[in-house]
């Protein structure tokens, strides 16, 4: 968790949005960082009562909060620096994922940037392993779900309005892909 905070930064951010963020771990690891780090995490309402749970005990429940709602249909809100999407996207299809873009483009402020953390494929999507072998369960665990090539992300995310694209490696099958308001 320290590794993706430094990866991703914190410049610039009061306001930040965690999307799926189900136990508050990443939303209470960036406001742990700066005080002036506000973080919502946006989950399903049956998930908000354990999210709050989670937070309480980090003691930061005056800046972290939990909302319910659904990332396929609820907007987002408005003003965000940061919004967090990880370990989120490879659950959805290509249609979901762009709704979901679109979505966290109008919640952003100028400036504000959408990171998505997540398997990332080889351009052919042959590998890596792991990231291949993810997309295998989530053909059998999801209706839609697979793993992505940054190529895609880049292109959902350009579509989306997103000015830049950029990929940041980790070293393993995962990456984080940040999309620039």
């Amino acid at each position: 968790t320290p590794r993706l905070v430094a990866a991703i930064g914190t410049h610039g951010v009061h306001r930040l949005l965690d999307i799926g963020g189900g136990s508050a771990a990443y939303s209470i690891a960036f406001a742990s960082t700066s005080p002036e780090i506000e973080a919502e995490v946006f989950d399903l309402p049956e998930v908000v009562p354990i999210t709050s749970r989670y937070i309480a005990g980090s003691g930061l429940g005056r800046r972290v909060r939990a909302r319910s709602g659904d990332m396929l249909s609820d907007e987002f809100g408005s003003g965000y620096d940061l919004i967090l999407m990880f370990s989120v996207a490879h659950l959805m299809g290509e249609q979901e994922n762009r709704g979901i873009f679109r979505r966290c483009h109008r919640a952003l402020g100028p400036g504000g940037r959408l990171a998505i953390h997540d398997h990332l494929l080889a351009a052919d999507k042959t590998g890596p392993r792991a990231g291949v072998i993810m997309a295998l369960n989530m053909l059998l665990a999801t209706r839609n779900g697979s793993t992505y090539s940054y190529e895609e992300y880049a292109s959902w995310l350009r579509d989306a309005g997103f000015s830049a694209v950029e990929r940041r490696e980790f070293g393993g099958p995962t990456g984080v892909v940040i999309g620039t308001r």
